[in-house]
């Protein structure tokens, strides 16, 4: 009987301990689908820029609906500096206007994604995220855009 309730008080706390340490490396490590909660009707009005060429233009509702689909899928497993001294391509920024007041800034350089200025190495493959870099040549009306037929 002692050996019994011994075993179950036991197999109690490893279950805490593994519930705590999941909780914790939740915590230490972050969400790692940092959009997930970012729906059109949260957003107000979004504004890319490219660089190069250096040019901004605001997205209409439907180019907003991409991006959030777009973002909804972005992955990050760990924050990581970029070596901005070895990038080639096209870095793009979309400045995300919330109904709530709050503005978000997201940097997509393939493989790397800033969200408000923190930098982290996304899981997504650069062709994945080169589609937010397509979107935005799109709606900035550059030869590298989808192009109408």
């Amino acid at each position: 009987m002692k050996k019994r309730i011994f075993l179950i008080i036991l197999s109690c706390l490893i279950l805490i301990l593994a519930a705590a340490s999941l909780l914790a490396g939740r915590f230490l490590i972050g969400h790692p689908f940092p959009f997930d909660y970012l729906t059109v009707d949260d957003i107000e009005s979004v504004i890319v820029e490219a660089f190069p060429p250096g040019t901004q233009n605001p997205m209409s509702d439907e180019e907003i609906t991409e991006m959030v689909q777009l973002l909804n899928s972005v992955e990050v497993f760990r924050r990581q500096r970029i070596p901005r001294n070895n990038l080639v391509g096209q870095s793009v920024q979309y400045n995300v206007h919330k109904r709530n007041g709050a503005q978000l800034t997201v940097e997509v350089i393939p493989p790397w994604v800033t969200i408000n200025g923190v930098e982290y190495r996304s899981q997504n493959s650069c062709y994945e995220l080169g589609e937010l870099n397509i979107l935005a040549n799109t709606v900035l009306g550059t030869p590298f855009g989808r192009q109408e037929d």
